[in-house]
């Protein structure tokens, strides 16, 4: 049994970032979809910035609670840096964040994380500086999905709604002198609100939002998803007893294919329309193309039909005399 990690206060950032987005959204996805954010939080008493970025690299099916499910792959990939002075001593850290998101296709559904987390710290007075090294790795199933099945375009202001998930979680924290490891299946219960509608302003633009207080575990955050975008496009999380955010990401790029399930089912049945047309328009040519022949072949062959060979007079008789 490996002893717990003294650098345990960093293992928090791993389950703030994979939280990013957990909505479900009707609009469609590609894998040209990607979404980057601005984000602050802390590490080891450092504030810290930096950004992570979530894009969809593939698609696959997953089975969940016995169903087949449509899944989005993202690749996540993210870098933090900070540090803070208090009395000569320096502390600095660098962090690259990595790994995998299994999402319900076309929606930020949460199915899997399935990340790693590497850090070096440093501390010291002037140039006496001693540096360690943190690695973190987790992997959250959630069955069924975080937020399955809510359409955020067909709530109100005012709307509550809970759900519960059975969350099955590995992780393992290493320092480089000790080792933590933990397995843990849980039930997770989590109430929503819609707080408000409006506009929320970006660095990658203005957007329609539905604002949403999620409370699980006793920490609150504060989501504003917008359609076009497909998730949100700003996150706060407060811990108990703290008034500032633990963690901020606001969006500040992003790639996303607007259109909509209604708009994938119109375009469909267009182009079925579409061949019927063309099917139709064929068969009216072939039938055409096989009566003209026919038609002009009797005409020119009227007068054999009369069974006699001759020719006709200026007066319009047949006179078969001239032919003997």
């Amino acid at each position: 049994m490996h002893r717990p990690c003294r650098r345990l206060a960093a293992v928090p950032l791993v389950l703030l970032l994979v939280s990013s987005a957990q909505a479900a959204s009707a609009a469609a996805s590609s894998e040209s979809d990607f979404w980057t954010y601005e984000v602050r939080t802390t590490i080891s008493s450092i504030p810290v910035t930096g950004a992570v970025t979530y894009r969809i690299v593939g698609t696959q099916t997953s089975v969940v609670e016995g169903d087949e499910i449509d899944v989005d792959v993202l690749k996540v990939t993210g870098l933090f840096e900070g540090n803070v002075s208090a009395d000569g001593l320096m502390r600095s850290t660098v962090g690259i964040f990595d790994g995998y998101r299994h999402e319900v296709r076309g929606t930020p559904a949460v199915i899997l994380d399935d990340l790693t987390w590497l850090a070096s710290l440093s501390e010291g007075y002037g140039e006496m500086q001693v540096s360690s090294s943190l690695t973190v790795w987790e992997s959250v199933y959630y069955s069924p999905p975080l937020m399955y099945g809510i359409d955020i375009r067909a709530v109100g202001v005012g709307d509550t709604w809970d759900e519960s998930t059975k969350v099955t979680r590995s992780l393992s924290v290493d320092d480089g002198s000790d080792e933590y490891d933990l397995d843990d299946v849980s039930v997770e219960s989590i109430s929503y609100t819609v707080v408000s509608t409006g506009v929320e302003s970006t660095d990658a633009g203005d957007f329609s939002t539905v604002e949403i207080l999620r409370t699980s575990s006793g920490m609150n955050e504060t989501l504003w998803y917008a359609e076009d975008v497909g998730r949100h496009v700003r996150l706060e999380r407060f811990e108990p007893g703290l008034e500032d955010p633990a963690y901020v990401a606001v969006l500040t790029d992003y790639s996303h294919d607007e259109r909509s399930e209604d708009y994938d089912m119109i375009m469909l049945l267009s182009v079925a329309l579409a061949v019927s047309l063309a099917v139709m328009v064929i068969v009216a040519v072939t039938v055409f193309a096989r009566r003209r022949p026919k038609d002009a072949q009797t005409s020119e062959k009227a007068p054999d039909e009369a069974g006699v060979d001759g020719e006709m007079d200026e007066g319009g008789d047949f006179d078969a005399e001239k032919e003997r």
